[in-house]
């Protein structure tokens, strides 16, 4: 969930934003996996503000699409894992109509296996670049996003 507020120089509040995001993949040993995702973009509240000049603005999309990806060890040690995914986007209202694009490449920053514990627990920082916007003018992005992650053995 995305809250916005207002930007005090345009006068201006975008709506508040839900985002959910899943995916089912099948990692082989080579490295490479392939699999299945998807998302839902909805705005729950409208636009507002002095500044709005277009009214409410509730944007909403739902994509589905493939993901593949590749795992690798820099200097033998760390693990880099490199994605791509095309989302095929449907039900799309006031938003602008297409696909979306998301490259990341995903490095762990810190490994911990707490005393005592079968799992580790890995603090992991993703860059990205994504193709797509709800506003028009805005459909290049890039993101840096830091995630914790439990890790079970099987």
């Amino acid at each position: 969930m995305t809250f916005n507020y207002i930007n005090t120089a345009t006068n201006y509040q975008s709506g508040n934003e839900l985002h959910l995001e899943w995916d089912v993949n099948e990692h082989f040993a080579s490295g490479f996996s392939l699999g299945v995702g998807g998302y839902v973009y909805d705005q729950v509240t409208g636009d507002g503000g002095s500044g709005d000049r277009i009214g409410p603005f509730e944007g909403r999309v739902v994509a589905v699409g493939p993901l593949v990806g590749y795992t690798f060890k820099f200097m033998e040690i760390i693990p880099v894992q490199l994605n791509a995914r095309w989302f095929h986007e449907f039900d799309v209202r006031k938003c602008v109509t297409g696909d979306s694009i998301f490259g990341t490449i995903s490095v762990p920053l810190l490994k911990h296996q707490p005393a005592g514990s079968t799992h580790s627990e890995i603090l992991i920082i993703d860059l990205a670049l994504v193709d797509r916007s709800c506003r028009p003018g805005t459909e290049f992005k890039s993101a840096l996003q830091i995630r914790h992650r439990a890790v079970v053995p099987t």
